[in-house]
């Protein structure tokens, strides 16, 4: 999260130093684990990172914004540079420009501190927990569809008025849908599902019971 922030401040010190009289930048980053369950089987299991900045510049009152999914030096200059143009370009409104400071209290309880450290595997077990737990309650049951998921994310943000704030937050989920079985009768289908900030606060067997 550090990281983050500081690039955020970086790059507002390079809007003002390239001629932009007000800066802000808001930055991203996340990863997104997900394990799909289909007929019964594990179908699929991804991990997708992101990473961004969106860069919101001021110029004789004219707004200019670029947005940037890479952040290394060259690509962030690049982009300032492209805002810096896009306001210089635009015109004026009065009414243009960046709010002061303002207190940011921390959200508390929002994220789980080993989210980072929990990987694909963690999810495929609990997943395949998921799905055992659901299979074994009942031979009848056929398991259509269901899903685990670990999301974290962290954001920060900076401006040239002094604004600086930064946090972290995770989620974790899971979902089953089935429906039961026996011979031409079949069940209307049921599902369940939890989520939770923490990988404590789900408990993916018992979702699937």
């Amino acid at each position: 999260m550090e990281r983050l922030l500081e690039i955020c401040q970086r790059t507002v010190e390079m809007a003002v130093a390239s001629g932009a009289d007000e800066a802000e930048v808001f930055g991203g980053a996340g990863r997104n684990i997900d394990v799909q369950l289909q007929k019964n089987d594990l179908h699929i299991a991804k991990s997708v990172s992101s990473e961004g900045l969106g860069i919101r510049i001021f110029c004789e009152r004219g707004l200019g914004f670029a947005f940037v999914n890479s952040l290394t030096q060259e690509a962030v200059s690049d982009a300032v540079a492209e805002a810096i143009a896009i306001a210089k370009a635009s015109p004026p409104d009065e009414h243009n420009g960046l709010p002061d400071p303002m207190p940011t209290p921390p959200r508390e309880g929002i994220c789980d501190p080993r989210a980072e450290e929990l990987g694909v595997e963690f999810a495929v077990e609990r997943a395949v927990d998921m799905l055992r737990a659901a299979r074994d309650l009942d031979p009848r049951v056929t398991v259509d569809m269901g899903e685990l998921a670990v999301q974290t994310g962290r954001k920060a943000i900076a401006s040239s008025r002094g604004t600086l704030a930064a946090e972290e937050e995770s989620t974790f989920f899971c979902l089953i849908m089935g429906m039961a079985r026996e011979g031409d009768v079949v069940s209307s289908f049921d599902y369940q599902a939890q989520s939770s900030r923490h990988a404590s606060g789900i408990d993916p067997a018992e979702t699937g019971r």
